[in-house]
């Protein structure tokens, strides 16, 4: 090829013709993965990315084409590599503590108590799906058998029973506690200073294991006389359970008035006690009832609820708009996509939560399908 007089050619080195290369950058496997361009690498530059004809190039959670095959994130065969599900079967998980005055006002009332405990624990008790633990307290604060300490039976070798044991083990455990109650004639007497006992490390060798962190907290008060615990005040008390538990509520059955059924006419036996059921959301009802069984049976039904998760730990990043979540009640029940607004997440987008009130019965199946952040 000629050049006249004032152009410019460019030569390299090794070229029989200055405008053809001599090496085709198609033919070279530049990150040395065993493919190059012609062979479908679709990025040689990066060992991890290769043709979707070797295996061993696979589809990564992690927004990029791995095996070449024109979608990020999605295998050859559709299948999404940030694909993941999760799924959980409904419980009651709930700490209830049976508080009981031992003072000799409350003989008859603790004996009415005991024929009705089969009705607060019926909902509470029976099988796997019942991670429960139920004790009984006294208010008494001047035995040092009692002060703090969960009670056991006459013989028994532990101070609580669980919703694994059968309804009949801990009816009769609990009957049997406050049957055999003796009445405390003199001595220091508080509800709030023996439940704070109950969860110091004094109390450790009778009540291991019994209160749990992150677990609600139900607490029955059944006494004829009012709360006189020198502290903690009521706010203090709420703000400790609200610090120890996952959610707490107090029921009362106190004297709720001054002419009540056991003769005192100084003001009703039992304010703070309601005070601390209105402050949780609790309910009350008068020592004086001669069957504690309807009221018995709403706690335990109301304790149930209280129970039942609406959070459910992920393990991973979500991305919240991929997210369904679909619902199997138990029986024989069609299952049920919730909708958007009935579910959210939490905790960096690892937990779900359930937006239901109540949350599904104990037994449903819930199960979770999402895409994996990266």
């Amino acid at each position: 090829m000629l050049c006249l007089q004032g152009c410019e050619m460019e030569v390299r080195i090794g070229d029989n013709f200055p405008d053809e290369p001599d090496t085709d950058d198609v033919l070279r496997d530049l990150d040395e993965d065993g493919y190059t361009t012609n062979e479908g690498d679709c990025d040689d530059l990066n060992p991890l990315r290769g043709p979707v004809s070797d295996p061993v190039f696979v589809e990564q959670c992690d927004g990029v084409d791995n095996d070449c095959s024109g979608v990020p994130d999605e295998t050859n065969d559709g299948l999404l590599a940030c694909a993941g599900e999760a799924s959980f079967t409904q419980r009651v998980m709930l700490d209830l503590v049976l508080l009981v005055d031992r003072s000799p006002r409350t003989t008859d009332f603790r004996s009415v108590s005991a024929l009705a405990v089969d009705e607060l624990l019926r909902p509470l008790m029976g099988g796997a799906l019942y991670d429960t633990h139920i004790g009984v307290l006294s208010t008494d604060l001047e035995d040092a058998t009692h002060s703090g300490h969960l009670l056991r039976p006459d013989g028994a070798n532990r101070s609580y029973v669980t919703g694994r044991d059968a309804l009949s083990t801990g009816v009769s455990f609990v009957r049997s506690v406050l049957t055999e109650m003796e009445d405390q004639e003199e001595g220091a007497n508080g509800g709030r200073a023996a439940v704070m006992l109950a969860f110091d490390e004094a109390t450790e060798t009778t009540n291991a294991g019994f209160f749990r962190p992150n677990t609600p907290l139900a607490i029955v008060v059944v006494s004829a006389i009012d709360d006189l615990s020198a502290s903690p005040t009521l706010t203090e008390f709420v703000d400790f359970l609200d610090a120890s538990a996952d959610t707490q509520r107090i029921h009362a059955i106190v004297q709720t008035s001054p002419f009540g059924c056991v003769g005192k006419e100084s003001g009703i036996e039992g304010t703070s006690y309601l005070d601390l059921a209105t402050l949780t959301n609790g309910f009350n009802q008068s020592v004086c009832e001669e069957n504690y069984q309807p009221f018995f049976s709403a706690i335990g039904q109301y304790s149930a609820i209280q129970g039942l998760a609406s959070r459910y730990p992920l393990g991973e990043a979500v991305e919240g708009d991929s997210m369904e979540v679909t619902l199997t009640l138990p029986g024989d029940m069609p299952p049920v996509e919730l909708r958007a607004d009935e579910f959210a997440l939490s905790d960096a987008d690892q937990t779900l939560v359930l937006l239901l009130d109540p949350p599904p019965p104990v037994g449903t199946s819930i199960q979770v399908s999402y895409l994996r952040k990266y």
